[in-house]
């Protein structure tokens, strides 16, 4: 499984209830997921945990949301992969599309 398309079932589920507009279980996935990847080494969970944090916002209508999501994308540029800012900023502009 690639990480382009996110390997731990909590950044899918995170993903999922953002498409079918269930904000409520955005927010518990979201929590449960800064309790389990709380370590120093979880590099690639905590990039996701800000960058679907951010977009919840956005969802909610705060656009400071779009700026945190942006700043874990950078993340992801600045270390070459390309593949993953890619996907990402296309899904967090898709989401900008719909609420503005």
């Amino acid at each position: 499984m690639s990480r382009r398309n996110g390997d731990d079932i909590i950044g899918k589920l995170s993903s999922e209830s953002i498409k079918i507009k269930d904000y409520q279980k955005t927010d518990i996935f979201l929590m449960v997921s800064k309790e389990l990847y709380s370590e120093q080494n979880r590099f690639f969970e905590q990039t996701m945990i800000k960058y679907y944090t951010g977009l919840r916002m956005v969802l909610d209508g705060d656009k400071a949301g779009i700026e945190l999501s942006r700043k874990a994308l950078n993340i992801f540029k600045l270390l070459d992969h390309e593949d993953l800012y890619t996907f990402y900023e296309g899904r967090l502009q898709q989401v900008i599309d719909e609420k503005y």
